[in-house]
């Protein structure tokens, strides 16, 4: 049996599932409220639907073989040395960045580098510099990476960009798509100040595959339906009505424009009209 985790919350479920479905691995369930599915094309597949934060956890846990969420996600919850490994790093969809984000009134703080001259220079302990995110893990790492002296993590969830105007953090580091909702609350992103560029990736527990050859067979069968799907999604068929008195004349004008010609030419049929 191979267990395929997938994300519940409504703004990744219709994005991933529409994903699958395009490359030929739909998800079939009861009705929508059904937490458990099953996946036709990869014979002995049952799916899991899950938060898409939880996933890169569960899946690290052996809770399954394989999920879907955000690389920002899957790098959060995966440890140094862990059983998780990437097996596809972008499908293509929900594409967002992890920033840091100051309040505009922090005017002298416009790159990574000055962050990290702010906190160095604050008081060590109960007067560091504190920063309100989901990500404790990657936003230490990248902090420390650059020198911030004396900063502090604060771990919170739901909406963190009213944390500075609160009062319970100086600063924060989200997952943003546009970066409208950080400039209406007042706050602005850094140079240098992206963490991760994220976008919906596929995981897997490596120990779990490697002692089942059934559940690897069955990852082989989706990774190919998989890459086949996005090494598709560069080309593209162009349909048209060209007039000519031959097709070899069709094709002779269609080749002059490399950029509709296609790889082998252009395929020539006649119109029957009305």
């Amino acid at each position: 049996m191979l267990r395929i985790a997938l994300p519940s919350n409504a703004d990744w479920q219709a994005p991933t599932l529409g994903f699958l479905d395009s490359c030929g691995l739909p998800v079939e369930r009861v009705n929508s409220r059904r937490y458990t599915g099953h996946m036709p094309a990869v014979p002995g597949a049952v799916v899991l639907f899950q938060r898409a934060a939880d996933i890169p956890k569960q899946v690290e846990a052996g809770a399954a073989e394989i999920g879907i969420a955000g690389l920002d996600q899957y790098l959060e919850a995966h440890p140094d040395g862990g059983a998780g490994i990437l097996l596809v790093e972008s499908l293509g969809f929900r594409g967002a960045e992890l920033v840091i984000a100051v309040p505009e009134s922090w005017e002298n703080v416009t790159s990574i580098e000055e962050l990290a001259g702010h906190c160095r220079l604050s008081p060590v302990g109960s007067g560091s510099i504190r920063v309100a995110t989901k990500y404790p893990n990657l936003t230490g790492k990248y902090l420390r990476s650059h020198n911030a002296g004396n900063f502090s993590i604060i771990e919170a969830g739901g909406t963190l960009e009213a944390a500075p105007a609160m009062g319970y953090a100086d600063f924060i580091v989200d997952i943003t798509s546009t970066g409208n909702t950080l400039r209406e609350n007042q706050l602005k992103t850094i140079a240098g100040g992206t963490i991760v560029k994220s976008q919906s990736c596929l995981f897997a527990n490596r120990d779990l595959l490697t002692r089942d050859d059934d559940a690897l067979a069955g990852v082989r069968i989706l990774l190919e339906l998989i890459e086949a799907r996005l090494r598709a999604s560069e080309y593209y068929s162009i349909i048209a009505n060209i007039q000519g008195d031959s097709p070899s004349q069709i094709a002779g004008h269609i080749q002059d424009h490399p950029e509709i010609a296609g790889i082998e030419g252009p395929t020539v049929s006649q119109v029957f009209s009305k």
